[in-house]
């Protein structure tokens, strides 16, 4: 039972679904065994099974069939039957999270059964609900079209005429699939570049040129992915990214978190693509990105979580930038709201990452030689943060140390993915860098040359720096 998929779902229920899930198996209409009660039951008082050896099927069997002799079959039995009963429920509390989803499927109803006035009071309430509703994404139009074929269809069951119907349900269903087809494109080409594979873009080029030839500067959904789409492709994308900034700030409060979140992604990504290409101003578009997102409140996971990965991002771009006044001030505000089992490591390395960006290197020092970094991910950036300071205060002796520890510690680790051939390089540089001769114009160019080259290689402006590049 402890592999079982019955098991695996049931881990991920929150303590309220679980309640819930115990009213609905004791619903007749949707259960009537007394073991798949029994067995919910237990499953909900082991949650969130701490105890593996009270999952073994011989043991469950015991607590749901008392006095009985244990049956692997009639143990799988009510197994199968609760997760068919979990299947169920799931579904419609999914279909309960889309509040027109009960107003549609009456009129549906209604229509199908010939009930004119039930079906005008349902149309007419699913209609005000759709247009009270705050988000406008892909799927608001598609809601609308639903709502349009339904009106269509009764009327032509009743023989009456369709031409208002028709022509809103041709435009909802065209809005909605130029909308998705666009956000499908952004995110196909951030797959492109994360996975190096090629995905077909059927009938996008079509969709371009209708979108250009009709004005949709007023549907969001649109006007945010159409130029998200052209900052990505366009032979000169400036004027798109600008416009998409202008979006942004124009139609945010259209679109739920999860989304606005991935709006927000594609931007920054063009900014520190542009920034990679030599244009340092769009560092200074990430950095305000990145404020505008944390106003926004966007950046959050699960339980008012932000990941530690976006907080050192943030805290980068804002040292770069040197307000250091603001990055103290969030390295402080966020700190609690980072995941508690990475929470110290990742506060303790930003706040020396800010002081090594002040020269305040014995602040840095101080707080990264007492800290024990549990986190494979901030230890290797302390050890990266020590490496630069131990080079510019020439304090060769515990850099070479440093080096030293760094290589043993790499050529241990197994799942480092491309980050270790990030360090790899940071290694082998770092020691290039330490023989070279400082007046040897030749050597220190080619050096410039070799660090320009490297593919997978994040410290590269500090090392140019050091020979002048």
């Amino acid at each position: 039972m402890i592999n079982s998929q019955l098991i695996e779902v049931f881990r991920v229920l929150t303590t309220k679904e679980r309640k819930l899930l115990t009213k609905y198996v004791r619903s007749p209409l949707f259960n009537t065994r007394a073991d798949v009660i029994k067995l919910c039951d237990y499953l909900c008082d082991q949650h969130p099974f701490d105890r593996l050896d009270m999952l073994k099927k011989s043991y469950v069997f015991g607590k749901v069939f008392p006095d009985q002799p244990y049956d692997e079959k009639q143990i799988r039995y009510t197994m199968s039957f609760l997760f068919k009963g979990i299947k169920s429920f799931l579904t419609y509390q999914e279909f309960l999270q889309e509040p027109v989803n009960e107003e549609l499927y009456l009129a549906r109803f209604f229509k199908n059964r010939g009930l004119e006035r039930s079906f005008n009071l349902e149309v007419k309430q699913l209609s005000k609900q759709l247009n009270q509703q705050p988000y406008r994404t892909s799927d608001y139009h598609y809601k609308k079209y639903q709502l349009h074929y339904e009106k269509f269809d009764f009327s032509i069951n009743q023989k009456r005429e369709t031409t208002e119907s028709i022509g809103i349900l041709s435009d909802e269903i065209t809005t909605f699939f130029i909308a998705t087809k666009l956000k499908l494109g952004c995110s196909t080409i951030i797959l492109k570049g994360v996975s190096q594979m090629e995905y077909q873009q059927q009938l996008i080029d079509e969709v371009l040129t209708h979108v250009e030839a009709n004005d949709y500067s007023e549907v969001p959904a649109i006007e945010i992915y159409y130029n998200a789409y052209k900052t990505f492709t366009d032979a000169s994308p400036e004027p798109y990214y600008r416009k998409l900034r202008e979006s942004m700030n124009k139609f945010h409060y259209f679109f739920p978190k999860e989304e606005l979140i991935n709006i927000y992604l594609i931007a920054t990504n063009f900014c520190i693509k542009q920034f990679n290409r030599g244009k340092s101003e769009f560092f200074s578009e990430l950095f305000d990105l990145y404020k505008k997102g944390l106003q926004l409140d966007i950046y959050y996971i699960e339980n008012g979580i932000i990941p530690r990965f976006m907080y050192k991002n943030i805290v980068t771009a804002g040292l770069i930038e040197k307000d250091f006044e603001w990055v103290e001030t969030f390295i402080y505000a966020y700190k609690e709201k980072l995941e508690e089992k990475y929470r110290e490591s990742t506060f303790v390395y930003n706040l020396a990452n800010m002081y090594y960006y002040k020269l305040e290197y014995d602040k840095a020092m101080e707080l990264l030689r007492e800290m024990v970094f549990d986190d494979v991910l901030n230890d290797l950036a302390a050890r990266c943060i020590l490496l630069k300071i131990y080079y510019e205060l020439e304090e060769f002796d515990p850099l070479e140390s440093l080096l030293e520890s760094l290589r043993v510690y790499l050529q241990r680790s197994k799942d480092l993915a491309y980050r270790k051939q990030h360090y790899n390089n940071i290694l082998i540089f770092t020691r290039q860098l330490l023989q070279l001769p400082a007046m040897d114009k030749k050597e220190r160019s080619q050096f410039r040359q070799r660090i320009q080259a490297a593919e997978i290689f994040a410290e590269k402006d500090w090392f140019l720096k050091q020979v002048g590049g």
